[in-house]
């Protein structure tokens, strides 16, 4: 039988170690043992031992009566991605290491380790062969230690007995004495605590101050009056800034629980966590407390968080005068609504017809006609008509925001101009009956020559098609054929108006003309999504009229608009995009086939169905009072509930929203669920329709019960009886874009948001599992913050920029630290717990978080650090305000929100006029997915109408903002919008009591600011506060409703307060 003796391993809640006072340890300058480190297990394959986070193991040493016996024995390590998918040591590159891939335990396979074995006294020694010499030949790789989260030592029945495991990386021991002193906010009255250190020791405690005192185990004991101890600490040290051997550690009181990075203080860092009033320094600065506070106060910067307060507001249009110039521009995505041949138009005139996923996936009439082989990006034909290679001088939408393409060249005196908007081929587009997602669609394109010069012009335009070849162009009687196959196949037709004429030369099609000086002419291109094949469907091409196609394309489209809520600003761009990123929606949705379904796509062209991001376009229909659109989106989320798993440790895949038939994008979010579920409650709770929840109201409840469920698979306990950390919690999962399981902040925190939402809406009509569910999401709840306090306890406290230190909330259990890349760390980081209301927004801890992300994790000094989780900035003092508060996907993160929950302007309008900004095009009036690899930088997917409806919740919010039982109306509208003579507002809005209308108009000149309103009257909200922000913050002086004085006003937070009951117009007249 195998018998583990020891492996000098203490463990207390899991793994963490407390050390006696009569521990051995190792001499400075030796390796660290990590085995001590571990979590150890045995079972019928041998020892494990697993750590929290990838340790670099260079030796392995086992103690044993009988080493020799063990000199064949196998190493193993845990292995997925490491080493073929590896961050080179100490590498930091922003945006890029995002999707860095990284391992976790869970996904894998034991992987037998190339060894050394040799025998020293009673120990057998393993260390490792380069990994490339057998394991991974192809690796240009030749580390000679294996990077793993686990080890395994695999033993026969027959093994000798193992006395000790030894594990050690290439860290090293050090000495060192810290000093934490204490003021009077560290507790109140008597406390006691202990120190606990991980991958250090701890070997003495010395009290400095008469009121503390240090029992067995290092326990302590103060008077709650200031005091001062010093550390006598072994630390590891290894010269990868980013080695996982970091020695941390951790003080425990009733009082105040917060760990310390030794590397820090060893740095000569002042760990000044001022909201725990502690100091933590190197005993050898000999420092006091008093001295240290008295210097802090005279020289410390304060944190962005706090200059923001100071600074004057962010307008829109100092944001993007701030903002970088950009380095090229986007093209153009056209289309029909619910249709899904979908045209791209280039900045270069190019025209494109992309084969979307949903041509496979989806199979419909159109699948089989699409005649092309392509391996581009997006598997596209592309039509090119010989524009001159320069930039447009000019590029614009219809209107500024219809989808209609305007683009205009100029070169050699000859102007050529470009107009596009794709139509119903075969039908009318204002017939009022919806096309079927697969019917055909043709882009009518208007060009225009002038010449512009004083003498006669030549001018031609050389025709190409390209996919996987160059085709070869014919014309015949106006229609273009690519004659590379048989038969032919037609691509478009060209009508000359009878005018200059199409020739070929050897294989190249071209169009020419000459032009009299002042001269102009249009000619027409006819371009079909799918490769006709019959004389009838040449014919319906040919037939199809620009000038009369033309008006009835910009009437479906302002009609399709004029639905919905309109929002009016003195910002014309953002008026635009808010009716734009409708036909957005409308072009990206794909109608399935055969059904009255819509898939809710969240990219024109690269994405299908991501359901956590269709919910917020979805929910983007809910609220411009788009109530049947809303509806028939979720139907699918629904009609596909239960069909797929999501990717993690999950029991079953009844009731889980993630699958979208064939529009299921592969890289399952485990947000999905929760966001779907908010998604159903939101939408009832807009319209209040108890007939359509009660009818979708099994497939909520189902979608609760999974959650329930999958809960109760981690609800464990540690040997000593304590709940384990992810106790309550939803098992390990994958999260958005990296797919290693861990108990991700996100997901629990998204799917307590959508249990909770949903519970409410269930309990509105009485649903019998309404009240059962409150309680429920009650109970989750209770877990995420036990769960997420003890992880922010066990994580080192993080520097801000007015050196102080602050708790650091990690983005998932078992993690001291920071994460990999900015899509863990910030895109899914702790934020969220504030959005989904888990932590009060007014909460500590809220605004650490806050700190941390304005600080350390939007942007960074390019002459101080770059980081791997924001953007580096030149010139940080000069650029920090308008560079910085939004992620590096700009409009996806819901980074304004915890500042309007807060009631904090300021903060709310920079970072959304900060994170817009970067990311919009206005010749297409559309933001793009990312401003990568920098701010002048983009990643070419438009539109991204997800992160768009985020954008345009946030600007929707400025008027109407739901919060409870109460309605806040203009909390964040910016200063500047109600200058003198300004007239704002918003009309048919949709909100939680019914549809509402509200308008500003401002009229400073007589001292007034005017809001009329047509309040809510469905269901009534319990009050209603108007706030009307003088441009100068001016305080109000007295305020008439109806003509008739009105008291109940804030002045000092600029709030008047009605009566949510009310009925009728209302007229606010503010005076100042």
């Amino acid at each position: 039988m195998v018998k583990l003796i020891s492996i000098a391993l203490i463990f207390l809640c899991g793994n963490l170690m407390i050390f006696p006072k009569n521990m051995i340890y190792a001499q400075i300058g030796e390796k660290v043992n990590i085995a001590k480190y571990a979590k150890v297990e045995r079972d019928k394959n041998g020892i494990t031992l697993q750590w929290e986070e990838p340790r670099d193991i260079y030796k392995v040493i086992l103690k044993t009566s009988h080493p020799s016996e063990l000199l064949n024995n196998k190493i193993q390590y845990w292995h997925n991605n490491w080493p073929q998918k590896r961050i080179p040591k100490g590498e930091v590159d922003t945006g890029v290491l995002g999707w860095a891939a990284q391992d976790d335990w869970f996904n894998g396979e034991w992987k037998d380790a190339d060894t050394r074995a040799e025998t020293k006294g009673n120990s057998v020694i393993y260390t490792f062969n380069p990994i490339n010499a057998k394991e991974f030949q192809d690796e240009d790789f030749d580390a000679v230690y294996r990077r793993s989260l686990k080890l395994r030592l695999p033993l026969e029945k027959d093994s000798p007995e193992i006395e000790k495991i030894e594990v050690f990386s290439n860290s090293v021991w050090k000495e060192t004495e810290v000093k934490i002193e204490w003021g009077n906010q560290m507790a109140e009255e008597n406390w006691q605590g202990h120190f606990e250190v991980y991958n250090g020791e701890l070997e003495d405690i010395e009290a400095l101050a008469d009121n503390v005192t240090v029992g067995d185990q290092f326990n302590l004991r103060c008077d709650g009056n200031p005091g001062s101890i010093k550390l006598k600490l072994r630390y590891t040290y290894n010269e990868d800034p980013s080695s996982s051997d970091r020695t941390i550690v951790t003080l425990r009181s009733p009082a105040k629980s917060f760990s310390f990075l030794v590397n820090d203080v060893i740095a000569g860092e002042k760990i000044f966590v001022k909201d725990y009033d502690i100091l933590v320094t190197e005993f050898a600065d000999r420092i006091k407390y008093a001295e240290f506070m008295q210097k802090w106060k005279a020289e410390h910067v304060k944190t962005l968080y706090d200059r923001v307060k100071e600074w004057p507001e962010q307008t829109y249009e100092n944001a993007e005068n701030d903002m970088p110039e950009k380095k090229g521009r986007g093209y153009m995505p056209l289309g029909c609504e619910g249709g899904r041949q979908k045209f791209g138009v280039d900045v270069n005139g190019d025209v494109f017809c992309p084969k979307t996923n949903a041509f496979t996936n989806v199979p419909g009439k159109d699948t089989d006609r699409l005649l092309w082989e392509s391996s581009a990006r997006w598997r596209e034909i592309r039509y090119s008509f010989g524009f001159p290679d320069v930039e447009p001088r000019e590029r614009y939408l219809e209107n500024g925001h219809l989808p209609v393409i305007h683009t205009n060249w100029e070169a050699s005196d000859v102007t050529y101009e470009q107009t596009a908007f794709v139509t119903l081929l075969g039908s009318d587009i204002l017939s009022g009956e919806r096309m079927q997602g697969d019917d055909p669609t043709i882009l009518l394109a208007k060009v225009t020559l002038t010449n512009k010069g004083n003498e006669f012009k030549n001018v031609k335009l050389n025709l190409t098609s390209r996919c996987d070849i160059n085709e070869k162009l014919v014309e015949k009687d106006g229609f273009v054929f690519a004659t590379d196959y048989e038969p032919n196949r037609m691509r478009y037709f060209i009508d000359i108006e009878g005018k200059g004429s199409v020739k070929s030369e050897n294989t190249n099609l071209s169009y020419q003309i000459n032009l009299a000086k002042n001269e102009s002419h249009s000619i027409y291109f006819k371009i079909p999504f799918i490769t006709l094949i019959e004389e009838k469907e040449f014919e319906l091409v040919k037939g199809t009229d620009y000038d009369v196609e033309f008006p009835k394309v910009k009437k479906y489209w302002n009609d399709r608009i004029s639905k919905g809520t309109k929002i009016t600003t003195p910002n014309e761009t953002l008026n635009n995009f808010y009716k734009a990123h409708l036909t957005h929606m409308l072009i990206t949705d794909d109608r399935e086939i055969d059904s009255d379904r819509y898939a809710s796509r969240v990219g024109t062209f690269p994405y299908d169905v991501y359901p956590n991001e269709s919910i917020m376009c979805i929910s983007d229909f809910s609220r411009r009072n788009y109530k049947e659109e809303a509806e028939e989106r979720l139907e699918l989320l629904l009609h596909y509930q239960s069909s797929r798993a999501l990717p993690g440790n999950y029991t079953d895949k009844e009731g889980v929203f993630y699958g979208a038939g064939g529009y299921t994008e592969e890289n399952g979010y485990n947000q999905h669920h929760g966001w779907v579920l908010w998604g159903l409650a939101e939408h009832y709770l807009y319209y209040r329709d108890k007939e359509w929840l009660n009818k979708v109201a099994p497939s909520i409840v189902k979608g609760c019960e999974w959650v329930i469920r999958q809960r109760k698979n981690t609800m464990k306990y540690e040997e000593n009886g304590e709940k384990v950390l992810e106790y309550g919690f939803l098992p390990a999962g994958s999260l958005e874009d990296v797919h290693d399981y861990k108990y991700w902040l996100s997901t629990n925190a998204y799917t307590y948001f959508g249990l909770s939402n949903a519970a409410k809406a269930l309990a509105d009509i009485n649903h019998p599992e309404g009240e059962r569910l409150v309680e429920e999401a009650k109970k989750y709840k209770e877990d995420l913050l036990r769960g997420f306090k003890e992880s922010m306890i066990r994580c080192p406290v993080v520097k801000l920029q007015d050196e102080t230190y602050v708790p650091h909330v990690p983005s998932r259990l078992y993690n001291r630290g920071r994460e990999v890349g900015w899509i863990r760390e910030v895109l899914e980081g702790a934020l969220h717990l504030i959005y989904c209301g888990i932590l009060e927004p007014s909460d500590e801890i809220s605004t650490w978080i806050i700190k941390d992300y304005e600080d350390n994790l939007y942007i960074s000094d390019k002459s101080d650090h770059i980081n791997q989780y924001g953007y580096t900035i030149e010139n940080f003092e000069q650029n920090w305000f308008s560079l910085g508060g939004f992620s590096m996907q700009s409009n996806l993160l819901s980074h304004p929100i915890p500042y309007i929950l807060r009631d904090e302007p300021k903060h709310f309008l920079r970072g959304y006029f900060n994170a817009f900004t970067s990311v919009f095009y206005p010749d297409i009036c559309a933001c793009v997915e990312h401003a990568l690899p920098t701010l002048a930088d983009n990643n070419g997917v438009w539109f991204k109408p997800s992160d768009e409806a985020q954008s345009t919740s946030w600007l929707r919010l400025m008027f109407v903002r739901e919060n409870g039982e109460d309605l806040y109306l203009g909390q964040t509208i910016p200063r500047d919008w109600l200058s003198d003579g300004s007239n704002i507002g918003i009309e048919s809005a949709t909100t939680h009591f019914g549809p509402l209308s509200f308008r500003i108009e401002s009229k400073l000149i007589q001292g007034q600011i005017t809001a009329v309103l047509d309040p809510p009257e469905r269901n009534s909200p319990k009050n209603i506060y108007v706030r009307l922000r003088h441009p100068d913050s001016k305080p109000i002086q007295s305020v008439t409703v109806n003509g008739k004085q009105y008291v109940n006003f804030d002045a000092n937070k600029e709030w008047i307060i009605l009566p949510g009951n009310l009925q009728g117009n209302q007229k606010i007249v503010a005076q100042y």
